[in-house]
């Protein structure tokens, strides 16, 4: 076949690839108490089929214990979103979050100080129920200093700490103190209770000097978010010495990666000795894997939980050690490779490298898209990934740059990305992706991503940001992100991927807009995704439905 021939034959297959479309849409106006209410939750009842949202139109002042009396105004719509009916009564607050308005947990910090040992302060984590989003919000306040009740603070130099907030314990990492300073072959680590108590946990020792290649909590993905989960806030008096670094370890488990470290030839093991260590919200290592890299200098960025197995990934580069790389502005630098581990069953099931110019063989725009934006070997911030039932993975992300404003250096978010690995970790797709909205408020933070899977395609959702609103919901105002969904259908067997479809819009302008806390239904059928939102009064309900082939 000649090449013309071929590749015209290729791109009108390209073409016919099927749009994405709603399978239903349906609006329904409520009532006035609910409007200048708020929606609290959302569920469904598979048995009948019937989806029920629940308003709280009116909350008491007066509270029993842990629970207040709020007036509830429940709407049933049919499978088909028809309304049913609307029952009002006045009930006992029935959030299974809800422990009250407020409440506090005593807990522990930890840092270091100037001459590398570290600091124990006294930490006060206020949590308070807000109405508005069906969650708790935290605020963290640092209090005294403490000494520890023994030696251990002069025995160890700080490397890593994560919090947990339930407990009010710190699972620490730390490394120990030698006649010479600190020895990096051997890490400790720690747990530290509310009261100061030191316990030592586990340890781990190699058999030459260390560098921490990633350390971070595991980013659990698979399972479905519960509602009223609220961003921790950071906002707290933190002080100096409070570590960016910090995680709620009572979600997750954390992850380590070590990668040997040049100090000269005689000391140094080889460059592509990696090890893994997955360590418990006890300070247990639960599991410590071997890992030979393809490349040398591994610039891990992300690991993710995926229930049944563990990925890491990130840039890289071959050839020099990773103490060498891991150098000067790491933002901006430009890596050549990007590598990525699937773990399963305590074993590395792969290890994979691109390079830039696979990603750019590999890249896929949707086709109307006259730009190709791809990955260029820099960080990019890491947003959804999704694995599917054969072990290929979807991962989604977005470019930025930094913007000087206020003579503050921000990040600035453009345009999406996606990489589509098969279940053997190769590249077999990249997707680059133009927003619809590149306003001030879409570009001052990460676009929230969401991909769903049928048998044959996933279905890409970008959450296109219009602007903000300003509106009283209750006895509260908020602020609310105007944002619809913009979705994109990718065909699994060819990895080709069709324009995006703007959903909510009348006449191309956006008129629906995705509730903020809830925006797509907690629906049990594996085939379909709907999408829930509101008018700009916040008067008229918008269902979407979607069904995933």
């Amino acid at each position: 076949m000649k090449p013309i021939l071929s590749a015209l034959l290729s791109c009108a297959l390209f073409l016919q690839l099927p749009a994405q479309k709603l399978a239903l849409e349906k609006t329904y106006a409520i009532t006035g108490q609910a409007k200048r209410g708020y929606l609290d939750e959302a569920s469904y009842d598979a048995a009948t089929k019937t989806t029920k949202l629940t308003f709280i139109t009116k909350e008491s002042t007066n509270f029993t214990g842990n629970k207040s009396k709020v007036k509830y105004q429940d709407y049933f719509f049919d499978e088909k979103f028809d309304f049913i009916r609307m029952d009002e009564k006045v009930d006992e607050y029935r959030n299974k979050k809800y422990k009250g308005e407020n409440y506090q947990v005593e807990g522990v910090s930890m840092a270091n100080n100037l001459i590398g040992t570290f600091v124990l302060r006294r930490k006060l984590t206020t949590y308070t129920w807000d109405w508005f989003f069906g969650g708790y919000k935290k605020k963290v306040k640092l209090l005294e200093v403490v000494k520890p009740k023994d030696d251990a603070g002069k025995k160890y130099t700080l490397v890593k700490k994560f919090e947990n907030d339930e407990t009010g314990e710190v699972v620490a990492m730390v490394m120990a103190k030698g006649f010479k300073g600190v020895t990096p072959n051997e890490y400790v680590f720690l747990k530290v209770t509310p009261s100061f108590d030191f316990e030592v946990t586990d340890k781990v020792k190699f058999s030459s000097p260390q560098f921490i290649a990633h350390a971070s909590l595991l980013v659990n993905v698979g399972g479905e978010k519960e509602e009223g989960d609220l961003d921790e806030d950071d906002s707290g008096d933190e002080g100096p010495e409070a570590s960016e670094d910090q995680g709620d370890l009572s979600t997750s488990n954390a992850g380590f990666v070590f990668a040997p470290m040049f100090v000269g030839k005689k000391l140094s093991g080889e460059s592509h000795d990696y090890t893994f260590l997955r360590v418990s919200a006890q300070g247990k290592i639960l599991n410590q894997i071997p890992i030979t890299t393809k490349a040398s200098a591994w610039n891990i960025t992300q690991g993710i939980d995926a229930g049944t197995s563990i990925f890491m990934m990130g840039p890289a580069s071959e050839g020099k050690y990773i103490n060498q790389e891991m150098v000067g502005d790491l933002e901006k630098k430009k890596w050549k490779l990007f590598q990525i581990c699937r773990i399963t069953d305590g074993k590395v099931e792969y290890i994979t490298t691109t390079d830039l110019d696979g990603f750019e063989a590999k890249l896929k725009t949707p086709p109307s898209q006259k730009k190709t934006p791809s990955y260029n070997g820099k960080k990019f911030h890491f947003t959804d990934c999704d694995l599917n039932a054969d072990g290929s993975i979807l991962i989604n992300g977005q470019n930025f740059v930094f913007e000087t404003k206020n003579k503050t250096k921000v990040k600035s978010f453009r345009d999406v990305l996606m990489f589509y690995f098969d279940p053997s970790g190769v590249l077999k797709a990249q997707y680059g992706v133009r927003r619809e909205e590149n306003n001030k408020y879409a570009r001052s933070g990460p676009a929230d991503q969401i991909i769903t899977t049928g048998q044959a395609a996933s279905y890409w959702t970008v959450m296109e940001m219009d602007g903000i609103r300003t509106e009283r919901e209750g006895k509260f105002k908020s602020v609310k992100a105007l944002i619809y969904p913009s979705v994109a259908r990718i065909d699994l067997a060819s990895g080709n991927i069709g324009d995006f479809v703007q959903f909510g819009t009348v006449g191309g302008k956006p008129t629906y807009y995705l509730h903020n806390r809830i925006p797509y239904l907690p629906m049990s059928e594996k085939n379909e995704m709907v999408y829930l939102g509101t008018n700009g009064t916040g008067k008229t309900l918008w269902f979407g439905k979607v069904v995933l082939e």
